[in-house]
């Protein structure tokens, strides 16, 4: 009996340790997130891009002032317009000592190539029915919920952020119903959203660096 009793506290011992150990690592790549979105838009300032946050990292920034939980890429958007403007200002050498890979409708941006956290900023422009639509068609079609009317977006307003501000849209909460319905305090999760996720973060994450080499040129 008592052999028993001794073995159920080991493994309750060893549970909570790696719950523990989990936590911490989940929290660790929350801050890093954090950090990289900060020195994103820290060059995206510099380079007079027009940019704001959207999707989970929007969500998190409107809620908890900070990267969601369990994120593992943050999403910002930017204007069609300044795209060339971008691509001059990082060729001059302004990347705040980040990686950039153009491609896909917008640039990946890493700390450093094997990372398994990144930023995804995806190009946008306002068409004849001030209706926000992606640069890239393909986009348009695999995230409609993301194709918002430009007064719910603009004019952009600041919001704190970790350590820092982030910009955001004029009207977060209308933004976040339309793209996650009359949501809660995290987003909806299911089995396959955490198998995406997994792949995303192991799989895709890293293989970027040679994934945009092959990019289809895209149409900006």
């Amino acid at each position: 009996m008592v052999r028993i009793v001794w073995g159920l506290y080991v493994l309750l011992s060893m549970a909570l340790l790696l719950l523990l150990a989990s936590s911490s690592a989940d929290e660790n790549a929350r801050f890093r997130l954090d950090q990289l979105v900060l020195r994103t838009v820290h060059v995206l300032r510099k380079c007079k891009v027009t940019h704001w946050a959207a999707g989970g990292t929007l969500f998190g920034a409107f809620l908890d002032h900070r990267s969601s939980p369990g994120d593992f890429d943050a999403d910002l958007m930017m204007l069609l317009q300044d795209v060339q403007s971008l691509r001059t200002c990082l060729k001059s050498g302004t990347s705040g000592h980040l990686l950039w890979y153009e491609g896909y409708g917008g640039w990946r941006v890493k700390a450093y190539a094997l990372d398994s956290l990144r930023v995804d900023i995806f190009v946008r422009y306002i068409d004849a029915t001030d209706t926000l639509r992606y640069g890239w068609p393909a986009l348009n079609d695999h995230y409609r919920k993301a194709q918002l009317p430009a007064e719910i977006i603009f004019p952009l307003r600041p919001l704190p952020f970790a350590h820092g501000y982030i910009m955001v849209p004029a009207k977060p909460h209308n933004v976040l119903v339309q793209e996650y319905g009359p949501y809660k305090r995290t987003p909806p999760t299911s089995i396959r959203a955490t198998v995406v996720g997994w792949l995303e973060m192991n799989i895709w994450a890293r293989i970027i660096p040679l994934a945009n080499l092959f990019s289809p040129k895209m149409p900006y």
